[in-house]
């Protein structure tokens, strides 16, 4: 059997898509802890062959969930020498403006915040290079006390990211692995905060990203499966699934993307132009308006507060109330409801 598979796994289920001469079969299982099995089962239970499939298109909601869920990895941060807390600083705005809780905490802590002496100027002179030995020491340091993924982020390294490159080097040679992100790889534009905070979004779900990914390819080779795995981008468009663990802030809405580019397509078939897009999922709301049949995309997006994405992507508004969202009461006595989630185990109330 040939054809293509499309499949997109959330937090609570798994659905599959098999397509082929013109025809489509669906169906949805529950999402188990370990992810990939939700793709294989539905292939199963579809009856598809995974040697013989052309493509896969897979869209998951692995790094969107970890940043709502705050499950990502422990990053260490080396900047500029008197930038430690733009992370923390951001905008000075404030969640609420009466609300009793205004507790924030960004994705790295103060103490795997960490500065080197470096500058380069807005117009992209090197006024002091990069001490490579510092760097490694830093780097060593952060190792030792147990962080995973290392984030590089110098000012002004838009303009000129050759003192990002030889930290970069320098620091590999202390490293343990490669999840090593600068700042200017990612997102090469000014404005310090979005650009650190989004290297740091890359680097806080990297290693989740990478080592499901890989996982999924092994176990799609074991079964024959030798053609291109491709997953969805936060832009509705794709890229191979090699290149999506090396750029995981990109991957951020694949699932909410996927979702959107489905609706859009629906709708054109029914001839609407204009209609809103929402995606319920066990862990999050999903929606995203489409004019002109066209959805709606922006250059930057908070996933939560003080913690903006700076990428190219649809204008998705993905908010902790899902199906499967857990209610729960916070310090002022006020009801809440989630992010956190029932997930497929034990799965919400509606289940049984």
């Amino acid at each position: 059997m040939t054809g293509l598979l499309g499949v997109d796994i959330g937090g609570t289920h798994t659905d599959v898509v098999h397509m082929a001469n013109g025809r489509l079969a669906v169906t949805k299982l529950p999402t188990t802890a370990q992810a990939a099995d939700g793709l294989l089962s539905g292939a199963q239970t579809l009856g598809v062959a995974l040697e013989g499939l052309e493509l896969i298109i897979h869209g998951t909601t692995v790094a969107t969930n970890a940043v709502i869920q705050r499950r990502g990895a422990r990053c260490g941060l080396i900047t500029t020498a008197g930038f430690r807390d733009v992370l923390e600083l951001r905008r000075r705005d404030r969640p609420h403006t009466y609300g009793l809780d205004a507790d924030f905490q960004p994705l790295i802590e103060r103490r795997d915040r960490c500065e080197v002496g470096e500058r380069v100027t807005a117009e992209g002179d090197i006024l002091t290079p990069v001490d490579g030995d510092q760097v490694a020491g830093v780097a060593a340091a952060l190792r030792d006390d147990g962080c995973e993924v290392l984030v590089i982020c110098f000012l002004h390294s838009y303009a000129n990211p050759e003192n990002e490159r030889r930290a970069r080097l320098a620091a590999a040679e202390v490293w343990p692995n490669d999840f090593i992100v600068t700042s200017s790889e990612v997102l090469p534009a000014l404005r310090e905060f979005e650009r650190s905070s989004t290297a740091t979004i890359g680097g806080y779900v990297q290693p989740l990203v990478v080592g499901y990914l890989e996982a999924l390819k092994g176990q799609l080779s074991e079964r024959g499966f030798t053609n291109e795995l491709l997953v969805v981008q936060s832009n509705g468009g794709v890229m191979a699934a090699g290149v999506a663990g090396r750029f995981a802030a990109n991957t951020i809405l694949s699932g909410p993307a996927a979702g959107v580019t489905a609706a859009t397509a629906i709708a054109a078939e029914m001839g609407i132009d204009n209609a809103v897009s929402c995606d319920m999922g066990g862990t999050s709301l999903d929606i995203c308006v489409i004019q002109d049949g066209r959805p709606a995309t922006t250059a930057q997006k908070a996933l939560d507060f003080g913690l903006p994405l700076a990428l190219p992507m649809l204008d998705v508004d993905a908010v902790g109330a899902g199906g499967g969202s857990l209610a729960w009461i916070d310090g002022s006595g006020v009801l809440q409801i989630g992010p956190q989630s029932a997930g497929a185990e034990p799965g919400p109330a509606a289940l049984g």
